[in-house]
């Protein structure tokens, strides 16, 4: 009985210690917390949201798996504050963001939990490089453009399209850089990776996953930006817009995890 206590105890005082811990790092990266909160506010879409969120459901959900703590975890988290006094003094979100990745992944391997491949969807985090949106930009919005016109008018709807621009009677609306599917990439790629996780898949599996998931975005954007092009044609222009800037990965992460939370109980 005495030993139950004994186990009770340490096991109490391990979590206050490692929730301490975890407290004390947000302290630390507050200056790229406070920019995650104003990007919150300022910008359209909010995919980058869903990485945080699939961690800590992971985390939480799934099955205690600590393992040893690892001193290159401290060699981590050096790493990630110095990544995030360089994104400071330049000024640049991706690498102040990088460095709250590193300070997660650091930090799981210097208390063993959570385990890697789940502390690693942190770096979902980080904003899709602007420059990987402006090289696709506008022509990969201009294809699935025209592709859901097409489609559109094939079931007899009244919509025109100049490149990215659609136009019809109630109304008009442009895709935007965002909307050529790259963000949404990102958001099925973290789904493949939280599927294959809760899965307890590893290595090739959980690559495959991530893999599916990213074939997938170009086939569901187009479904989405048709989406969009139909309730235009209701005159639901402001729908639309926001259906395409957060509707339409809210609804793809929402069906995947249910899915995968039902099939991992």
């Amino acid at each position: 009985m005495a030993a139950v206590r004994l186990g009770m105890s340490s096991d109490s005082s391990r979590r206050i210690h490692s929730g301490a811990a975890w407290i004390a790092l947000a302290v630390a990266f507050l200056p790229v917390l406070a920019e995650l909160v104003r990007h919150l506010t300022e910008m359209r879409g909010r995919s980058f949201l869903l990485a945080p969120l699939l961690l800590l459901l992971c985390a939480r959900r799934g099955p205690s798996q600590a393992v040893a703590p690892h001193r290159d975890g401290l060699l981590l988290l050096l790493a990630a504050v110095a990544f995030q006094f360089i994104g400071i003094a330049s000024h640049t979100v991706l690498i102040g963001r990088l460095g709250l990745a590193l300070a997660v992944v650091g930090m799981a391997r210097w208390h063993g939990s959570p385990k890697l491949s789940v502390a690693l969807l942190a770096f979902g985090a980080i904003p899709f490089p602007g420059t990987a949106i402006a090289y696709t930009t506008p022509w990969l919005e201009s294809l699935w453009a025209g592709a859901a016109t097409q489609f559109v008018q094939l079931l007899g709807g009244e919509i025109g399209v100049s490149g990215p621009l659609f136009r019809s009677s109630a109304g008009r609306l442009e895709l935007m850089p965002p909307d050529g599917g790259l963000p949404l990439l990102r958001v099925l790629a973290e789904l493949g990776w939280y599927s294959a996780v809760r899965h307890g898949l590893s290595g090739r599996a959980l690559l495959g996953r991530v893999a599916l998931g990213t074939v997938l975005a170009g086939p569901i954007q187009l479904i989405g930006v048709t989406i969009a092009v139909f309730l235009l044609t209701f005159g639901l222009a402001d729908v639309a817009r926001v259906w395409l800037d957060n509707g339409l990965w809210l609804a793809v992460a929402a069906c995947v995890v249910w899915r995968v939370e039902r099939g991992a109980q």
